[in-house]
């Protein structure tokens, strides 16, 4: 589960994992064990406005990790290196697991971009949305806006996502720019605080 988990969030906050699953603790440190995970420590804002950064435990798949999940998946899982929005991809995992979308029905941004160069989509590149969600017979389209979009980018990605969803799903870290966000025309808002922290059992050296 959490290697399925992973080949579609791609980096996971170890304290998130652990809070909304107390026996995750065990299972990473199995997997970090066999070699499946890797945990490494960085310095993450809260928001993209914040001044402060919280040290942080995040985990992703090693290649030993990608090619056991792409064996039970039966579909490439490509390599994830550190990107450098980190706390936006938390954000958007978080997002997937507050609304429990299973991973069968999730479909990850670096999926979406693959269609949209291969031609699948008739889409701007950078009005694609973090991931879709297709569920009860509804394409969702999930974005995550960690304090750093101008109104510009919000707008422009409004108008993408009326052509390949059904319906749209923001969310953000604080009430303060869910609030924002509902003044650029966004109707449905979730606030999803990115979990940061380290965790004592499973520490990971610092990034």
């Amino acid at each position: 589960m959490i290697l399925e988990m992973l080949a579609v969030d791609r980096v996971r906050s170890v304290v998130g994992l652990c809070r909304a699953d107390p026996q995750a603790v065990g299972v990473l440190q199995v997997c970090a064990h066999r070699g499946l995970v890797q945990i490494s420590r960085h310095a993450l804002r809260p928001t993209g406005y914040s001044r402060r950064a919280i040290p942080t435990d995040v985990v992703m798949l090693t290649e030993r990790g990608r090619r056991t999940a792409a064996d039970h998946l039966g579909r490439l899982v490509p390599a994830c290196s550190l990107p450098d929005g980190m706390e936006h991809a938390l954000g958007v995992g978080e997002l997937r697991q507050v609304l429990q979308i299973p991973p069968c029905a999730w479909t990850a941004a670096f999926e979406i971009n693959a269609a949209h160069f291969s031609g699948g989509w008739n889409q701007p590149g950078r009005g694609l949305p973090d991931a879709l969600a297709d569920i009860d017979g509804m394409r969702l389209a999930l974005e995550y806006d960690h304090g750093r979009y101008t109104a510009v980018q919000v707008h422009l990605k409004q108008d993408a996502f009326r052509h390949i969803a059904d319906s749209a799903v923001w969310a953000a870290p604080t009430h303060r720019r869910a609030r924002w966000l509902t003044t650029m025309g966004c109707q449905q808002l979730v606030v999803v605080p990115i979990q940061l922290g380290s965790n004592k059992e499973l520490a990971g050296p610092s990034g």
